[in-house]
């Protein structure tokens, strides 16, 4: 019996859900709202920095075609339609158990959203996530867009446009 398979035989026989193991085998961090919100009580500090992680991102990374239905239903329930389309669930026990429905076909990360005051009036989509180092893992649909309109830099078929242009001269 490996070292792994070992510890997680003994952390069952020792009182611990079913759940509650297999979720700390995968890595998937599981805290009732109430042990978070003890714990940035308790800490006192409000630094972003060290503010824990409040949401699962899931990226599909599989598609569940010519999988069994309670895998696709699994899919449709957490919100994926498509490959490579992220969502981001509250953490939470239901999520974590639907995680580990489809933990062959996901990627999950640990992310909270950016604590600014225009930030939190945006929608999931729109808002700015960063990781547990706070790092910048999804910019926003804002970020994501293209900019408007064009702007001319040059003309590389006329030297002569291409100096007025650069000039700044229209005619």
């Amino acid at each position: 019996m490996s070292f792994l398979a070992r510890n997680t035989f003994t952390q069952a026989r020792s009182g611990l859900s079913r759940q509650a193991a297999s979720t700390s085998a995968w890595g998937i961090r599981h805290e009732s709202s109430s042990a978070a919100a003890k714990a940035t009580v308790a800490s006192g500090s409000s630094s972003s920095e060290s503010a824990p992680a409040t949401h699962y991102r899931i990226t599909l990374r599989r598609s569940g075609i010519g999988m069994p239905d309670k895998i696709n239903r699994t899919l449709q329930g957490l919100g994926l339609k498509k490959r490579l389309q992220s969502v981001y669930r509250p953490i939470g026990a239901d999520m974590a158990g639907a995680i580990l429905a489809v933990k062959e076909l996901v990627h999950v990360e640990n992310v909270r959203r950016l604590e600014e005051a225009d930030q939190m009036l945006l929608s999931d989509e729109e808002a700015v996530w960063l990781n547990e180092a706070g790092e910048i893992v999804d910019p926003g649909k804002a970020a994501k867009k293209a900019p408007r309109g064009y702007k001319v830099v040059g003309n590389v078929v006329s030297e002569l446009r291409d100096q007025q242009i650069k000039n700044g001269s229209s005619a």
